[in-house]
């Protein structure tokens, strides 16, 4: 996903956009920060019970 919102960006730039919508930027960022949290979760092995 990161990699997808900096090829947007920089496709923006060659397109020479100088706006970012502040909404769009935080909803990006927010999906991004949720991705990077769930890869750091981890569950605990199951019991063999």
């Amino acid at each position: 996903m990161a990699a997808a919102l900096r090829d947007a960006l920089a496709l923006m730039h060659r397109r020479g956009e100088t706006e970012v919508h502040a909404a769009a930027l935080a909803r990006a960022l927010r999906v991004l920060d949720g991705e990077r949290r769930t890869a750091r979760v981890g569950l605990p092995p199951r019991s063999g019970s």
